[in-house]
């Protein structure tokens, strides 16, 4: 028994050692998805909306961008007419808005308005808009330039800001926020 277990686990190491090998090699041009490989349309967007990100230029605003400014420069961005608003009360309109940040389907450098509360946050701050009876919320991540951390109210503030959809650099959708285009309404 003893050695029909050694044999079993030399066998499962040698497979584990060729798939790792397999998933090394194989390798394709960034934006590009190998023929046959099965990978989804929303990989492929996710693929280019990288490669977009990388690029020296900023397609929608015709600026240069360097990387050392990286995804936080908000320079040459107009945030006067947002692209997407959602209202206090739009609870659907916000869980539309997240899942399709969360896919990637939301071009870069999109300008969006919300009006909302503060969400729980541990390590990001998220913008929530709660449903009709205030049992759930939901929400997307934030990022604040230009401001203080400690300017950011507590959980369940209400609060209304303007800022673009970016990649962050652990490859996830946030808005950011300009410190002007943050506020607290007063009631």
């Amino acid at each position: 028994m003893k050695h029909f277990c050694k044999v079993i686990a030399l066998l499962l190491v040698a497979v584990m050692l060729t798939a790792a090998l397999a998933a090394c090699g194989e390798s394709t041009p960034t934006g590009t998805t190998p023929a046959g490989s099965g990978a989804s349309k929303t990989e492929a967007a996710r693929t280019d909306t990288n490669a977009g990100m990388n690029s020296d230029t900023n397609a929608a605003t015709g600026s240069t961008e360097t990387a050392a400014q990286g995804y936080l420069d908000v320079t040459g961005i107009d945030f006067t007419n947002p692209s997407i608003v959602i209202a206090y009360d739009d609870y659907d309109g916000m869980q539309d808005l997240a899942k399709k940040m969360q896919n990637f389907e939301i071009p870069a450098d999109t300008v969006v308005e919300i009006n909302g509360e503060v969400g729980a946050s541990m390590m990001t701050h998220s913008i929530v808009v709660p449903n009709a009876d205030g049992s759930q919320r939901i929400g997307t991540t934030f990022e604040v330039v230009g401001g203080n951390d400690a300017d950011i109210p507590a959980d369940g503030t209400q609060i209304h800001i303007i800022g673009v959809v970016r990649q962050n650099d652990n490859s996830i959708n946030v808005l950011v926020v300009p410190a002007e285009q943050f506020e607290v309404p007063t009631t």
